[in-house]
């Protein structure tokens, strides 16, 4: 796992073993993509973790996820994944601007190339008209150009992104998840905490 400094958040990002992610791969061609909504890729319902066909996948997402609790130094027990879903992304589909509410680290594996996606700082960026200084407000992650394929970037839910339009002649797969903390919360160092349990 690698940390990458973004804005003035820093994301994560694994380079999955080529064998996992083809494995991957395999059972996410198969599902069902259930949503249709052009120009939106195609999209399965948001609970594919809890496919059998996934644990494996699964267990290795909790290993990487259980990295970043350590690493922030979270005061919970652990963050569970509670939604996942696989995007197919043919000719002319992209995704518009917006973020994951309601959640706290969410993450995109990129199961083949294809378009970037493109982070933003709401904070801090340019109008869109400027008068020609550089904009380092915008981050751009392309699978097969700037990061190798099979990645997985891990990114705080609130932070707004995008998809191109897919302008290849193959389909673009990814997975989306979003995680909460769950269990023991205490920020204060045992003077207040309390306890969730997710309902998944």
């Amino acid at each position: 796992m690698i940390e990458i400094d973004v804005f003035p958040k820093t994301f994560f990002g694994v380079e999955v073993p080529k064998d996992l992610n083809e494995k991957v791969l395999n059972v996410v061609k198969r599902l069902d993509y259930c949503y249709d909504h052009f120009p939106h890729p195609l999209t399965t319902d948001t609970e594919i973790h809890k496919l059998p066909e996934l644990d494996f996948y699964i267990d290795y997402l909790n290993e990487q996820i259980f990295k970043i609790k350590e690493k922030q130094n979270l005061a919970c027990d652990k963050l569970s994944i509670f939604t996942m879903w696989a995007n197919k992304s043919t000719a002319g589909r992209y995704s518009t601007r917006h973020n994951h509410p309601m959640s706290w680290w969410s993450f995109i594996h990129y199961l083949t190339e294809g378009t970037p996606t493109h982070f933003f700082d709401h904070h801090t960026e340019n109008p869109w008209m400027y008068m020609g200084e550089s904009n380092p407000t915008t981050a751009t992650f392309h699978p097969g150009v700037s990061l190798p394929v099979g990645s997985i970037l891990f990114f705080p839910s609130w932070v707004p992104h995008q998809v191109d339009p897919n302008k290849d002649h193959i389909s673009r797969y990814t997975i989306s998840g979003n995680t909460f903390p769950e269990g023991d919360i205490d920020p204060l160092g045992g003077r207040s905490h309390f306890k969730v349990k997710l309902c998944t």
